[in-house]
């Protein structure tokens, strides 16, 4: 390698170089501007103090607050129009200096025209940045919390902040000077200062806890400097950006997702990467490496493959040297220019790093650019994926949140299986033990009335005796009663208390998952969470409706209630323990305000939350009819035998597919910047008025195979409220889902009471017909689909 010729005077470096920063926004004054009473002419941008002077010297005129005009170029346009109509005596007011004969001339807010073109030229500044804002499609910033490299529009930035990490600006649309706000907001982070208190700590990890706890991830509102940020300070003078700050103005809050690899990597300033051989720059790391291989074939993840973080260090502060004296990083040989030196690296092909011992050398330790941004990003390339700058957020589940899900997943599966293998097992019992029609009713209703007792029971005990106790109990209670069924069978009132423990265990279950799943689940998670769990159900629906028709009525019972006993020791072994700061009575859902006690009066009378209840009850309503009759109907109705009654699986198998793509077409959506709300209600329509319509159609075919794909089509369209009105218990009330899903669902048993003996006696009442009952169904749904719709919201209430 050719030595360094220190003597060449146009290749010395004095300290670090610095890369020019980009400006995205500019809004500086003309160049020029003539006096607003004369033609003298004026650089304001340099000049303002001379053309203060010589207005003063020359014209007697002061300008008062000149400082806080904003645009000074525009309102001296204005005065010199109208002084070229009048006199200047005429429209301002004069006043003498004591002891003088000299009047002088004041321009100021006191003046009501002059307020008033303050007012508008301050106003239409603020209106074009607005709309700069709105429109620009390329607007590039690293998050100021993780490690995402975001290019979009301004709103998707905001709303990244509010979902991801909980931070309440307000709405996009009611923002302005985007950029200088979240600079004020990145320079206290850096600072180690609180957004909100002001306080300053001594390292992020006390900041964050802090801000955490103390609910700061906010704006304080007695703040005024960040009044210049609300376009309704702009609007109204006299008013103040707070009051704003109303529950339907603040975007929905969210999982306070308060991680360590999302603080630890704070950026300090929003800079551009500038590839290492030519001009081009970019906020997206993958981005860079994708132009180093394909622009100049220099493939630096692989290069770097086997290099230490040192070594990394060294090579790229060698290639900023080697380029910016016009010297090969393969030859070192010299050039003039730095055009001819990129033709030689392109045809000799040397855009390859030299031997190793060139540039591992201790004078490359030192950075050759000061705000190189590339070295930040030195330890991520080949131990992290690289983030693209197009995607808002890889969506992750943790080991442990998977375990989680995986666990209540299976619970639901075995709470579901046991729940339909008496409608199933009913037709050979009925034959075997001659119960009336009425008879069977009051045995499928008996289970919803222990599980109608239990829900908020269910609820309660999770927040007092933990969600893992009691998730066990309940699981060890119904897979007891469930296996002593058969025992059981030849007593009517012992077989019905036996199916009303199973419903009361099983009530216990799914309140209890809920208080889980609000503390455990992320909230971009919780859509897909939800859908796996509701999904699981259908799989066990599934299976035993599969199996049950194939086995002896006894052994439906007994292998299903063995498959609890087995759910218990895997519960007992893989239940994850209190890993890192997490625990299932600290909430991960950041509330607006503190948790408070709330009255039971707080979760009747809301109507939000009736919503919510009275769609559940709706969707429930079709759910039961279809899970306690189907096979009765198949088999009495459209002359279906043993093996046929297998058809009946065939409607929760659907359910379960279409659940977990409702689950993520939902989150997909709220990536895409849906509001949480617009999902919710659109999951909740198709869920409710889809299966209305298809249940109304299956009411009236005579043929097996087209009543079981019209009760399929139906029951898929169901499993979209998974990601509807059942996920919106977290969005409202994230600290009290448990008990308010209890509720919920203690309200939506109901139809499992009724639709027993209802659906008998329509059934009786209509000669053998049963039409009347599904479309009772169909128009349940449609109710419950029009209450949601209507009365629903997705911000916090409770």
């Amino acid at each position: 390698m050719a030595e360094f010729d220190s003597e060449d005077a146009s290749k010395k470096m004095f300290g670090p170089l610095s890369f020019e920063e980009s400006n995205f926004e500019k809004y500086s004054p003309s160049l020029t501007q003539e006096c607003l009473l004369c033609n003298s002419k004026f650089v304001l941008k340099s000049e303002t103090d001379c053309f203060l002077k010589h207005i003063f010297e020359v014209h007697n005129l002061v300008v008062e607050d000149f400082q806080s005009i904003e645009r000074l170029d525009k309102y001296i346009s204005y005065w010199k129009s109208r002084f070229e109509v009048s006199a200047l005596e005429n429209i301002i007011p004069s006043v003498k200096i004591e002891g003088t004969n000299q009047y002088y001339f004041i321009l100021s807010i006191l003046l009501a025209e002059d307020k008033q073109i303050r007012h508008k030229i301050r106003l239409d500044c603020a209106l074009e940045q607005q709309e700069f804002e709105r429109t620009i499609a390329d607007f590039k910033r690293c998050c100021l919390f993780c490690k995402l490299q975001f290019e979009g529009k301004y709103a998707e930035y905001v709303k990244h902040l509010s979902v991801q990490h909980n931070l309440q600006l307000g709405k996009p649309e009611n923002l302005v000077y985007i950029s200088k706000f979240l600079n004020v907001i990145e320079d206290k982070l850096t600072s180690l200062k609180c957004i909100y208190c002001e306080k300053t700590f001594t390292d992020r990890n006390v900041l964050k806890e802090h801000m955490r706890k103390k609910l700061h991830k906010r704006i304080n509102p007695a703040n005024h400097l960040y009044d210049q940020f609300y376009i309704i300070n702009y609007l109204e003078a006299d008013r103040n950006w707070q009051h704003l700050q109303k529950e339907d103005d603040i975007l929905p809050i969210t999982l306070d997702n308060d991680s360590d690899h999302e603080w630890s990597d704070w950026n300090e300033k929003d800079q551009e990467i500038v590839c290492l051989f030519c001009d081009y720059k970019d906020l997206s790391l993958s981005n860079i490496c994708d132009h180093l291989k394909g622009k100049h074939t220099f493939d630096f993840q692989d290069i770097l493959k086997t290099m230490d973080f040192y070594q990394k260090v060294k090579l790229v502060n060698y290639i900023r040297r080697q380029m910016h004296i016009c010297h090969c990083i393969k030859c070192d040989h010299s050039f003039d220019l730095k055009e001819t030196l990129t033709e030689h690296l392109k045809d000799e092909k040397h855009y390859a790093i030299p031997e190793t011992k060139v540039f591992d050398q201790p004078e490359y330790y030192f950075p050759t650019y000061e705000n190189d941004t590339l070295l930040y990003y030195l330890e991520e390339i080949n131990e992290t994926e690289l983030i693209s700058s197009f995607t808002m957020v890889k969506i992750r589940i943790n080991t442990r949140t998977s375990r989680i899900v995986a666990l209540c997943s299976i619970a639901n599966f075995i709470n579901a299986a046991d729940r339909v293998i008496m409608p199933i097992t009913i037709v050979p019992m009925t034959d075997l033990y001659k119960w009336s029609l009425h008879w069977q009713g009051w045995i499928l209703s008996a289970f919803a009335f222990g599980y109608f007792t239990s829900q908020l029971l269910g609820s309660f005990s999770a927040n007092r005796l933990g969600a893992k106790n009691v998730l066990f109990v309940s699981v060890l209670v119904w897979s007891v009663a469930t296996f002593v069924t058969p025992m059981l069978a030849e007593s009517i009132p012992m077989l019905v208390t036996c199916r009303i423990v199973l419903g009361f265990a099983e009530g216990l279950g799914l309140p209890t998952i809920f208080h889980l799943f609000a503390n455990t689940v992320p909230v971009e998670e919780r859509s897909r969470a939800f859908s796996y769990l509701l999904a699981s159900g259908s799989v066990g629906q599934t299976v035993a409706s599969v199996l049950c028709p194939h086995l002896e009525w006894q052994a439906c019972f007994y292998w299903f209630g063995s498959f609890g006993f087995i759910w218990l020791l895997l519960w007992c072994v893989f239940y994850p323990g209190n890993e890192g700061n997490m625990d299932d009575s600290i909430p991960l859902q950041m509330p607006k305000v503190v948790s408070r006690s709330i009255r039971f009066t707080d979760l009747i009378c809301n109507k939000p939350l009736w919503a919510i209840y009275i769609a559940h009850f709706a969707m429930n309503w079709s759910s039961y009819i279809i899970m306690q009759w189907l096979p009765t109907y198949l088999a009495r109705s459209l002359g279906a035998n043993a093996k046929s009654i297998s058809l009946t699986a065939v409607p929760y198998v659907v359910n379960s597919l279409v659940g977990i793509v409702a689950g993520h077409v939902a989150d997909s959506l709220l990536m895409d910047n849906w509001s949480v709300l617009s999902v919710r209600r659109l999951m909740t329509s198709i869920g409710l008025i889809g299966p209305g319509l298809f249940l109304a159609f299956f009411g009236v075919v005579d043929n097996l195979l087209a009543a079981v794909i019209l009760v399929s089509i139906s029951m898929g369209l169901c499993s979209c409220n998974s990601a509807g009105h059942l996920s919106n218990h977290v969005d409202i009330a994230p600290n009290h889902a448990g008990t308010t899903f209890a509720i919920s669902n203690t309200i939506a048993t109901i139809p499992g009471i009724l639709c027993g003996p209802i659906t008998a006696e329509l059934v009786t009442a209509a000669s053998g017909k049963w039409f009347p009952v599904f479309l009772v169904a169909a128009l349940v749904n449609f109710v419950g689909a029009f209450a949601y719709f209507t009365h629903s919201i997705a911000t916090q209430v409770l």
